[in-house]
């Protein structure tokens, strides 16, 4: 297909629509290609369709653009494009292209793992093929809601979906989400360990994905296959099934089958004793994971950068509109005060007036725009801070995994503790984006109170911190055990809590305590840190808040720091209708303790 739609371009005789409606259905062809010639066909597209001002293949071209970037792992950049694509079909009304541009964004948001807004804008697009009796359409729209489902654990749906999209499927011979249908049915028998249903969607679904041609899914059959004889023991038949999803999967590199192929392909060779391949392919697995995890930190980075600029430029844009008002404006006054000049000095002083005013506009801007920069700064600490503590605690736990001197038994808590880790820092990670993106979008003084139990927010924290305060032999008291309702933003009251709970670790030497406490006084809860460290003169009790964000005191073992510090503890705290109290004493420790509302 992409042969032939080249020699049809090749013979094109003018640039109009028909050449332009071309390049995007070569840039479509590619996709399961070479995605890099996605992005180039379609931008050439978008190009002569701006040209010729033809809406409807600029609409086209964004949308396929959108899903180039998507396949190259750039989420949200293909998200800006589906929503201009989205926006463009919405202006036209045309109905296909609006349902192709939401469900396309479900997809990327099911990437991004942000399921709930996946799941809403694929059910829209849903809504849609249905009133169109779009049955292609359809197959799409239920095997991507199945294969959310499936990702959250809603077995019972993921199947209930697979099976309608299945259906869809057929009538249209669409043999790609057949097998992608397949395999989401075969995901969930493995999850509901019912291996003989796994097994025959697993072999079925391999068929449609060989006549579908498409690598990706062939490999993840080949490892559910592996997966299934694993889980049966059979691990002479297990191998061959994952060594070839393996070699697919590092051919087209899709990390996420490399890692968990490269994990079952050890557990096999464990299971026939082959101890020298299990460890060289549980190597490849940890490596794997770790690359997974750095591209996902790069990925929240690179989203907060993102969306920072793309409002950076929304407002530079504003700005310009603002003075080419400014300059028409002024250009109108004076000629009204050329026209008016002898009518009185009463005119001229409320001109003055009006320009003083837009002067201060002007500058109030250039205020605004200089707080966005201080916001960034402060979000990247905040991430950096709250992510120190578990990436130390888990390159200690890697650290130790020699597998010459521990045990199978102990190389398996290890991985547990190790997969803990992981989830409590990708709770963070996902607490800290949607705060984060929410400040940059509506300022840095906004506060979402939510009703929340402050109990397992503590809770959530003290396990974050477990393996540092272990270090440094330190018993954490969690003296906050009854559900405790509380009306805040929980992810500010989060930031505080690890804060004070990682400075009483820092300022308490080895052996030392730190405990939590909690009392009620009327509406309000006061919540206290309290530890046994080097406690605080008066001096520097008077100069805590007057540290800037570069300022950092070391701690009992020479802990560093990046001065994020009480000032900031104290802004959020007072965000939230609180106040925050200390007491201290050179030698015996110090309390740290605030308040905020409780549930009505």
């Amino acid at each position: 297909m992409v042969d032939s739609m080249l020699t049809v371009i090749s013979k094109a005789q003018k640039n109009d629509t028909s050449l332009a409606k071309n390049y995007v259905q070569l840039a479509f062809y590619y996709y399961q290609v070479y995605t890099d010639s996605t992005i180039y066909y379609a931008e050439k597209g978008y190009e002569l369709s701006k040209k010729l001002d033809f809406e409807s293949g600029m609409m086209q071209s964004l949308n396929r653009m959108a899903v180039g970037y998507a396949s190259n792992g750039k989420l949200p950049k293909a998200v800006d494009y589906y929503l201009q694509s989205l926006r463009i079909a919405e202006k036209l009304n045309d109905p296909k292209w609006i349902s192709s541009a939401l469900n396309n964004l479900g997809y990327t948001y099911r990437l991004q793992k942000d399921f709930k807004k996946s799941l809403d804008v694929t059910e829209k697009s849903l809504g849609i093929n249905l009133k169109m009796n779009n049955t292609a359409g359809l197959a799409v729209n239920y095997t991507n809601i199945a294969w959310v489902q499936e990702a959250i654990g809603d077995t019972a749906n993921a199947l209930k979906n697979t099976r309608l999209g299945l259906l869809e499927a057929k009538k249209v011979n669409d043999q790609y989400h057949v097998a992608i249908a397949m395999h989401i049915a075969g995901k969930v028998y493995l999850r509901k360990n019912q291996l003989d249903s796994a097994k025959y969607y697993f072999e079925n679904g391999l068929i449609n994905a060989r006549n579908a041609e498409v690598k990706q899914l062939i490999a993840h059959h080949f490892l559910g296959l592996g997966q299934v004889e694993s889980r049966l023991k059979l691990f002479d038949k297990s191998l061959p099934y994952l060594r070839n999803s393996l070699i697919i999967a590092q051919e087209i590199n899709v990390p996420e089958i490399i890692q968990d192929g490269s994990l079952e392909i050890s557990r096999s060779f464990a299971g026939i004793k082959k101890w020298d391949s299990a460890y060289y392919y549980y190597n490849l697995y940890s490596a794997t994971k770790e690359a997974l995890f750095s591209r996902e930190k790069e990925s929240v980075i690179n989203q907060l950068n993102y969306n920072y600029e793309l409002q950076k430029q929304q407002e530079k844009l504003d700005d310009q509109r603002k003075i080419i008002w400014l300059i028409g404006g002024f250009s109108l006054v004076v000629l009204v005060f050329a026209y008016s000049f002898f009518k009185g000095r009463q005119k001229q002083r409320l001109i003055n007036k009006q320009l003083l005013k837009n002067k201060a506009d002007l500058m109030e801007k250039t205020e605004l725009l200089e707080q966005g920069n201080q916001m960034k700064s402060k979000i990247i600490s905040i991430i950096a801070h709250d992510l120190r503590a578990p990436m130390a605690t888990l390159k200690n736990t890697v650290d130790i995994m020699d597998p010459e001197i521990i045990h199978t038994e102990e190389l398996e808590m290890i991985k547990t503790n190790i997969s803990a880790q992981l989830d409590s820092i990708d709770k963070v990670l996902q607490n800290l984006l949607k705060w984060s993106t929410d400040q940059m979008q509506h300022g840095s003084k906004k506060v979402k109170p939510t009703s929340f139990l402050l109990n397992e927010t503590i809770q959530q924290n003290i396990n974050l911190l477990h393996e540092t305060a272990n270090r440094k032999k330190i018993t954490i008291h969690n003296h906050v055990k009854d559900p405790v309702e509380v009306f805040a933003d929980e992810t500010q009251i989060s930031v505080v809590i690890r804060n004070l709970l990682s400075n009483a670790i820092k300022f308490t030497p080895d052996e030392g305590e730190v405990s939590i406490h909690i009392r009620f006084v009327v509406n309000k809860a006061f919540i206290m840190v309290q530890d046994s460290g080097l406690g605080m003169s008066q001096e520097i009790q008077s100069n805590l808040f007057k540290h800037h964000i570069n300022n950092s005191t070391r701690g009992t073992n020479d802990e560093k720091g990046i001065g994020l510090g009480l000032h900031l503890c104290k802004e959020f705290i007072e965000r939230n209708q609180g106040e925050l109290f200390i007491e201290s004493q050179l030698g015996k420790g110090s309390t740290f303790s605030f308040s905020i509302p409780r549930t009505a």
